[in-house]
């Protein structure tokens, strides 16, 4: 082909020139309305591209026709055959050689004309080359021998735009494919037109197969080669050089130097994928296996097995991939010992296959132990001594899982989970399906019905069986009978079904009355019977007492009680519990009127009365009097709320603060207690040099004016000038909210002190009966011989000194000193 091979030269032609001083183009970028039009023009002309390439022009060009100030811009071509003055762009023929055009730009704006002329190449036509169509890689499985051409060129085709459909013409090269090695190789594909142009691509060509061996099946290499992992499981963390079981007195018994191991990450999951082998010789395989147990509840605890997978034929795509075999660990023992099996796929000799190990399992012995995967015996004489036979649990599982059901009484209107009347064992399954058919069975109606079940294991196996189902009755009615019953004498025409009622929970019951023995002419006591019966002879047989009496008794009030309420409590109702009932008239309850005293007030601390009054319809009144104690106390005293509500304790650094409250109640030798109340107590040695104040909530003194309080730690026989002081101080507010003015009227300390043990205190305060106090507690004592408090159960309301707890008498300190 013949071809100009030319330096060429863009030659610029100007006509006119915008120059600076000194006689260069003037290129600064200017704001549009400081430029000339020579400058403009000048600018334009410097913009204008015709192509990236001027030497090899194959395809039309864009000519611009207006300039970025406006300027009009006009083309001329010196070969419009070749290239139009529009830019169109006709190349010459196949080897009728490149051509050279000079295109001419003219520039102008207003009375400003600029000339600026490119030569560019104008390629020749190509010549016309056949394509091949449809070729990709390839994966084959190994062979011997040749292929035919029709194999590789399944869905391959060639086409040319003379000849038309030349794929008969496509030569095919496997020279360089080695077809009884594993590897990936390249295949060459060739087609020649009746001109002579011909086409070549290349593929790549994977064998597989073509050995009987999974790579590195002993993990041997130290790592993972020859292995696909997905998941967090199978990683090179997992295997060990390291033998020893953790009771470092036996072996896994792993093989070589390496072996995998995955107890060390329980949780994890993920598969484990050989390379691809052909089952081939005998067709058995041997492998090593330890931990995955294998009767499992795969629902709750994953499942973890190992499996043999045929690639039908496309290696590179796993998800058509059948399932030949599954084996699980089914010797395993509580252990993660290796056990050596061997397992027979015989009948999959010659199929192209991969292990492939899943562990999806995350508790309860969820990892393997791996080692030495040998997949090709010649002979099954080699078949290692001592090998276990592996079971497929996909095929060998042929025994139909065992069930056991219990016959089901249940009463009626009750539920019923009939999985709890099945067991349930299978050989290799250890989660079979129950499958249970209760469709006639009405839970609400009496009657015998029977459940049927079916258990399905994962192999196919199934059993059948019936439970005998009784829905029953055996809930005694439920029976309300006056216990006794007033009757004037002389009283005719009793309704003695008048004074019982009953209920059943099935049907309603038959209610037989036996008053045979009551004389209505003579005093006395006699006894009704009561019978009640339902449809199940569940039967309750109570009696009344029936009193015949010939005079008008006055009502009694029953359950009355004294209160004991807290200043600013919600009022209750009185009437709780209390009833009243008259002879003959009966229950009165309703008829129960209550009278609060004048001066009745519970938001005021003090003694008032409840009155109780009931008449009969004779007139007949009765009148109990109940005292409400009203009273005050410190809010939180047993820290029961877990931290200082109700207590002020300023300061940031203060010892008395929320973290030492605590609920461990343990002295720190472990074998006694501090003896706390309730849930919660105040126990500062955690920080026993912090020092600090805490005050509780006021409260006014009443009921027999003793409070009690418990106190431990705090040794009182100190050297406060040098140590420090701790005790509780009792202050009286005086009337007034202003604390300047308060008086401290008693100090305690622990007295009794007994290490940090809480001893339990009582103080009589009853010369402040009526005023308004708090208590205040202070530690001011180093970290320095019991320089801390335990407390706990500060009670400062008690309404008569005998309801005190046994303890100590608290020494005022102020009255000592």
């Amino acid at each position: 082909m013949k071809k100009i091979t030319l330096l060429l030269l863009v030659v610029m032609v100007l006509t006119l020139s915008a120059c600076t001083n000194d006689g260069t183009t003037d290129t600064t970028d200017t704001t549009e309305a400081t430029l000339t039009d020579e400058e403009k023009v000048a600018e334009d002309i410097a913009a204008i591209s015709v192509t990236d390439d001027l030497m090899n022009v194959k395809n039309d060009l864009v000519l611009p026709t207006q300039g970025a100030h406006g300027s009009k811009i006009t083309w001329e071509s010196n070969n419009t055959y070749v290239v139009a003055n529009n830019g169109t762009v006709t190349r010459p023929g196949v080897d009728a050689g490149d051509e050279i055009v000079r295109l001419t730009a003219t520039i102008k704006l207003n009375d400003v004309t600029e000339k600026r002329v490119f030569s560019v190449v104008v390629i020749d036509t190509d010549p016309q080359i056949p394509e091949i169509i449809g070729v990709s890689d390839l994966a084959v499985a190994a062979y011997t021998g040749e292929k035919e051409a029709s194999f590789w060129l399944e869905g391959v085709t060639a086409t040319d735009i003379q000849d038309g459909d030349i794929t008969a013409s496509i030569q095919v090269s496997t020279r360089f494919v080695k077809s009884d090695e594993d590897g990936t190789y390249a295949l060459k594909y060739t087609v020649t037109d009746s001109d002579g142009n011909s086409a070549t691509e290349y593929v790549d060509v994977t064998i597989y197969g073509a050995t009987n061996e999974v790579v590195n099946g002993g993990f041997e290499t130290g790592d993972l080669t020859g292995w696909t992992a997905e998941g967090d499981i199978f990683t090179i963390d997992y295997l060990y050089d390291d033998d020893t079981y953790w009771d470092n007195s036996t072996n896994f018994g792993k093989d070589g130097d390496y072996f995998y191991r995955g107890n060390d990450n329980e949780g994890a999951t993920g598969t484990l994928r050989s390379s691809i082998f052909r089952i081939g010789g005998t067709g058995w395989i041997t492998y090593k296996l330890g931990g995955g147990k294998p009767n499992r509840n795969v629902e709750n605890d994953g499942d973890i097995y190992v499996t043999i997978m045929d690639v039908n034929g496309t290696p590179e795509d796993t998800s058509d991939d059948t399932e030949l075999a599954r084996f699980r660990n089914n010797l395993h023992n509580e252990n993660g010992y290796l056990t050596l099996y061997k397992a027979d796929v015989s009948e999959f000799v010659g199929n192209n296959v991969y292990i492939n190990i899943v562990d999806d399992a995350t508790s309860n012995w969820g990892w393997f132990a791996m080692d030495s995967f040998t997949t090709y015996y010649a002979d099954e004489a080699n078949l290692p001594t001592g090998a276990e036979l592996a079971l497929d649990y996909e095929v060998g599982d042929t025994t139909a899982p065992t069930v056991t059901v219990v016959d089901a009484t249940i009463e009626v209107g009750d539920s019923a989970d009939w999985n709890s009347y099945i067991t349930v064992t299978d050989d290799f399954d250890a989660n079979p399906t129950i499958e249970t058919d209760a469709a006639n069975v009405d839970l609400t109606t009496l009657g015998d019905y029977t459940v049927d079940v079916t258990v399905t294991d994962d192999s196919g196996n199934e059993t059948t069986k019936s439970i005998a189902v009784s829905v029953v009755d055996t809930e005694d009615p439920v029976v309300t009978l006056e216990d006794i019953v007033y009757l004037m004498i002389d009283t005719t025409g009793v309704d003695w079904e008048s004074y019982i009622s009953a209920t059943d929970n099935y049907d309603t019951p038959a209610i037989t009355v036996d008053a045979t023995n009551v004389d209505l002419t003579t005093l006395g006591t006699y006894t009704v019977t009561y019978t009640v019966k339902d449809s199940s002879d569940n039967e309750v047989v109570n009696t009344m007492t029936v009193e015949v009496i010939d005079q008008d008794l006055a009502p009694e009030i029953k359950g009355t009680k004294d209160y004991e309420i807290k200043v600013g409590s919600t009022e209750p109702n009185w009437l709780d519990g209390v009833t009243a009932v008259d002879v003959p008239e009966g229950d009165l309850t309703d008829s129960i009127i209550v009278e609060k005293s004048t001066d009745f007030d519970l938001n005021t601390v003090g003694t008032y009365t409840l009155t109780y009054k009931v008449t009969d319809s004779t007139g007949q009144e009765t009148v109990v009097t109940v005292n409400v104690y009203v009273f005050d106390e410190i809010v939180n005293g047993g820290f029961e709320t877990g931290d200082l509500t109700g207590w002020t304790a300023p300061g940031d650094n203060s010892i008395f603060a929320n973290w030492a409250i605590k609920d461990d109640d343990t002295y720190w030798d472990g074998t006694t207690n501090f003896g706390m109340d309730g849930s919660y107590f105040y126990r500062g040695n955690d920080w026993s040099d912090g020092k600090g104040t805490m005050t509780s909530s006021t409260f006014e003194l009443s009921g027999s004016g003793w409070i009690s309080f418990k106190l431990g730690g705090a040794y009182p026989d100190r050297d406060v000038t040098t140590q420090g002081d701790l005790y509780i101080s009792i202050y009286n507010t005086n009337g007034t909210d202003d604390t300047s003015d308060d008086t401290e009227i008693a100090r305690y300390k622990n007295t009794d002190f007994n290490d940090g043990y809480l001893v339990q205190y009582k103080s009589d305060l009853t010369d402040y009966i009526g005023e308004e106090l708090y208590i205040h507690v202070v530690d001011d004592a180093p970290d320095n011989n019991w320089g801390w408090m335990s407390l706990d159960s500060f009670f400062t309301y008690y309404r008569e000194a005998a309801d005190l707890p046994t303890g100590t008498d608290a020494v005022n300190q102020l009255t000592v000193q």
